[in-house]
């Protein structure tokens, strides 16, 4: 995968957002510990940098978590909702549609392409039928001759 395609991801700016928003967390705790440091002094700022290094910590756990979630909740679903809807437009319609039942966005879409998919298997099924009336009147017309 290519970095600009990668740029675009949904789940990468959505996991930039979160990482963007843990910076800044942290670096209004390390000008409150420099604040703190210069006005109290270093003994009663320790007490603050542990702190410090414990929201830094579990900032870092939080973004995994969150990446995490992203991934399942919108990336993955996103990405193998492409795959079916490629997978139609190359004209196999025995592939499932994933997804048809939940109650989210993803399920929205799921479920709109469920229905582009029965339109692709009807257009397929009246086709079907016009051949058939087709070579049936042709049969009847060599066989009035």
């Amino acid at each position: 995968m290519d970095i600009k395609r990668l740029s675009r991801s949904l789940s990468v700016r959505l996991q930039a957002i979160t990482i963007i928003l843990s910076l800044v967390g942290i670096a209004y705790g390390v000008k409150s510990y420099l604040h703190v440091h210069e006005k109290v002094g270093a003994e009663a700022s320790d007490i603050f940098f542990n702190d410090l290094l414990i929201q830094l910590a579990s900032g870092v756990v939080l973004n995994i978590l969150a990446s995490y979630i992203i991934y399942r909740i919108a990336s993955k679903p996103l990405r193998v909702l492409s795959e079916v809807m490629r997978t139609l437009t190359k004209g196999n319609l025995e592939q499932d549609v994933p997804y048809t039942t939940d109650g989210t966005e993803i399920g929205s879409m799921a479920r709109k392409v469920e229905i582009f998919k029965k339109n692709a298997l009807d257009k397929r099924s009246l086709e079907a039928e016009q051949k058939i009336l087709e070579a049936r009147t042709k049969e009847e017309k060599s066989k009035a001759m």
